[in-house]
């Protein structure tokens, strides 16, 4: 990142180590082509200023597609096209601006049948079936 981006907040390999995810402090997820150490596409609609949000894949298991996906301090998971900068759909998993967090209970999403999504200012978490999403 040049020295007058945003902080970084998150990031994550792609399974076939070609792309990184990050999240960053002006509310956009990047992916990145790891190869060419350039931007691919900007994912914007959820905020994220001031916490550790998780971004992630959500591999061609999921409906033919693949989908990004991160958390947001409203409380929300927002979920994107890979190919499309705007949020496809997200859904409230804590109200009241909850930041949270999300994990996977497998190896990778791809694999995983659960997003554990965790409230930091609750203390609780929420497993959200995969195959319900979007």
């Amino acid at each position: 990142m040049a020295e007058n981006s945003p902080s970084m907040s998150f990031c994550k390999i792609s399974l076939n180590s070609n792309y990184i995810l990050t999240s960053s402090l002006d509310d956009k997820v990047r992916l990145w082509d790891w190869n060419k150490s350039e931007i691919c596409s900007k994912y914007f609609g959820h905020r994220n200023s001031d916490m550790v949000i998780e971004a992630g894949f959500l591999g061609k298991e999921f409906n033919n597609q693949t989908l990004i996906y991160s958390g947001s301090e409203d409380g929300r998971v927002y979920f994107w096209d890979l190919d499309k900068e705007e949020s496809k759909s997200n859904i409230e998993i804590f109200p009241n601006s909850i930041p949270i967090s999300i994990c996977n209970t497998g190896q990778n999403v791809v694999s995983s049948k659960y997003l554990v999504c965790g409230s930091f200012q609750s203390n609780k978490l929420k497993l959200i079936p995969i195959e319900t999403l979007c």
